[in-house]
Formats: structure tokens, C-alpha cells, sequence
């Protein structure tokens, strides 16, 4: 990791052989590319997986962007007091080159389309995106998994799972 310092803050540059090993959540790869500690504020990552692969329908209380460079994506976002008895009626396809942007406090949900996808995302300052994926990682078994222990594990970074 080479810097330069300008202002107040040092110029990242992270060169992809020192990039950890990507977390393996439930079936897709989620590959931290910066740390808050390192942007002094947001979190970066690399995404990608198969067909359906992706997280369900939750909530935080940072913002949460995403840039699809490859495949599709299908997401959809609703207030947390909604009720819908079928989300696909709030679902959109995001292609190549769309970029997704959920604001704090916002129910959302997103999955990797029909030939897989790519995207990268982006958590606004505030957010602990990368200790949830490392600790997801660390979770054992996905095959059959303990929703009510992902649960917990969510919520103890912030991250609200929505079932309604």
C-alpha cells in the first residue's frame, strides 16, 4: 500500500495482491477493496455471485450504494412500515453501468440476475459493513443456516433484517 499525504488525509492506494481473501456469505463473495479506517469514513467492496444470490430485505442506519460492472442486478427498496404481500412488484433490474443508491434507514434488497453479476458498493460514513461480512464469514454452514442467529448477528452491527 503505497500513500501520499495531501491536506489532512494520505492518498490510498491499495494494490489488488494486498486485498484479503473475500468473505463467503450464503453463496456470494464480498471482497473489501477499502476499511473505513483507511477512506476515514466510508467502506468499499467488490460483489459478486450467481443467479438469486444476494442479502434479503433489511435496513441500517448508514447509506448504501452500489455500481453493477457486470450482469444484472435485481433490487427493491420500501419504507420500513410497508406491508406488501408480493415484493416483486417493487423490484427493478439494475444492467451495466447503473448505479443504486439507498439511503439510511431505507428497507432494501438485492440479488445477482439470471447470468450472475458484479457490482461495487459503497457505505456512507458510519456504517460497519465490513466487521458484519467478516464476522457472516466466520458464521460456519450456510447450507442449512440458524435464521435466528443471523439475525442477531445483524443487529449487533446495526443491520435490521425486515420480514414483513
Amino acid at each position: 500500500m503505497a500513500s501520499t499525504t495531501t491536506s489532512d488525509q494520505e492518498v490510498l492506494n491499495i494494490d489488488a495482491s494486498s486485498r484479503p481473501k473475500p468473505y463467503d456469505i450464503a453463496g456470494f463473495n464480498i471482497s473489501p477493496l477499502a476499511t473505513k479506517e483507511q477512506t476515514q469514513g466510508h467502506e468499499i467492496f467488490h460483489q459478486d455471485g450467481t443467479k438469486g444470490k444476494g442479502p434479503g430485505q433489511h435496513f441500517h442506519s448508514w447509506d448504501e450504494s452500489f455500481f453493477v460492472t457486470k450482469g444484472t442486478v435485481h433490487y427493491g427498496t420500501k419504507k420500513q412500515n410497508d406491508i406488501v404481500e408480493d415484493n416483486s412488484t417493487l423490484e427493478r433490474i439494475a444492467h451495466v453501468g447503473d448505479f443504486v443508491h439507498s439511503p439510511a434507514n431505507t428497507v432494501h434488497w438485492y440479488y445477482f440476475g439470471e447470468e450472475g453479476g458484479e457490482i461495487v458498493s459503497v457505505t456512507a460514513s458510519g456504517g460497519h459493513a465490513n466487521e458484519m461480512y467478516s464476522d457472516f464469514d466466520k458464521y460456519g454452514s450456510w447450507e442449512n443456516p440458524d435464521k435466528t442467529e443471523l439475525t442477531k448477528l445483524a443487529a449487533k452491527h446495526g443491520q435490521i433484517v425486515h420480514n414483513k
